[in-house]
């Protein structure tokens, strides 16, 4: 059995820890920047023909999604991508996409996993054969998605430390996930304003996308932006379910805190009475009533028992405690 293979080549160039990877499948090719440098910036815009005005900003990263289109068929996409699991990086990823009809140019500016895994999908795919993409708009769609399936694993890590709060917060642990929901609840904020734009960003591009690749390509883009949909639709749920597991939480916590202001305030009742009186009988005057006669101490004693008893009763009567 023969099979059949296409030509891939894979080329990296290291400058000051950057680096660009290039792939070429049949007619069309995916170069890779990893914080691309002015100079690689420009080898790349030489060898595709991108104009100088998209890729101006190429070198640095731009925390926004945007879109933006060239009169010689150039679509250039902006994406923030969130980032969950890491704690050396605050802000989003920022991936750009550079769109012809043969190329497709990425830059980011950190390691993404998803871009691995897609890099190592490409390249099996193409040595075996059987890769389906015939243009770049093809390649950017196929990256997506990986995209957003890697987004779909970050969910569920999320989802697992939703289910591991509550496990938590119903073994009387309310107080120590306190902080443990404020960091899922940050962590959901901020993976929301990464891809809320998203959805606003392809769909000003679908029109740009037909004029490069015809109309065909607009059934191509359902796929993506039901994968997008579901995540968004994934993404509320997890933020409804932390609102609500906060709001339980809360709930438990001013329960526990009144159940303590309860025992304290009945604590405070029975006390002062008691206190007073033992402040009456200690006062320095004569002719004080019980005081001297045999056996006043014991008197004084069992008066305020008794006193104690009468108020424990009531209380518990009134189902205090």
């Amino acid at each position: 059995m023969v099979v059949k293979t296409q030509k891939i080549t894979v080329a990296w160039c290291y400058t000051i820890g950057t680096m660009i990877e290039r792939y070429k499948q049949g007619s069309y090719s995916w170069i890779d920047l990893e914080k691309p440098t002015a100079e690689e910036a420009r080898e790349v815009m030489l060898e595709t023909r991108i104009p100088v005005a998209l890729m101006s900003d190429i070198t640095t990263p731009t925390p926004r999604s945007a879109m933006h289109a060239s009169a010689s068929k150039v679509l250039k996409i902006s994406i923030d991508y969130p980032v969950v699991k890491r704690t050396d990086i605050e802000r989003p990823h920022d991936i750009k996409f550079f769109i012809t009809k043969t190329t497709l140019v990425t830059a980011h500016y950190e390691s993404i996993t998803a871009f691995h895994a897609f890099k190592k999908e490409f390249e099996v795919s193409t040595l075996l054969g059987k890769a389906g993409k015939s243009h770049g708009g093809h390649v950017f769609l196929a990256l997506m998605n990986t995209l957003y399936d890697a987004l779909g694993q970050k969910l569920d890590y999320l989802e697992d430390q939703i289910e591991a709060i509550e496990h938590e917060i119903f073994r009387e642990r309310e107080k120590e996930m306190v902080l443990e929901i404020s960091k899922v609840s940050r962590k959901l904020i901020a993976f929301k304003q990464a891809l809320v734009a998203h959805g606003d960003v392809f769909e000003d591009a679908r029109p740009h996308f037909i004029a490069i690749f015809g109309a065909s390509f607009n059934d191509d883009l359902t796929p993506l932006f039901e994968h997008y949909e579901h995540i968004m639709r994934r993404l509320t749920a997890l933020t409804e379910s932390t609102t609500e597991l906060r709001e339980t939480n809360h709930a438990l916590v001013s329960t526990k805190e009144g159940e303590v202001m309860k025992i304290l305030t009945i604590i405070a009742f029975i006390t002062y009475p008691l206190t007073l009186m033992s402040s009456i009988f200690g006062m320095n005057a004569h002719n004080i009533p019980i005081i001297g006669s045999p056996y006043d101490f014991y008197i004084i004693i069992g008066m305020m028992v008794g006193i104690a008893l009468i108020f424990f009763v009531y209380f518990k009567y009134k189902k205090w405690f």
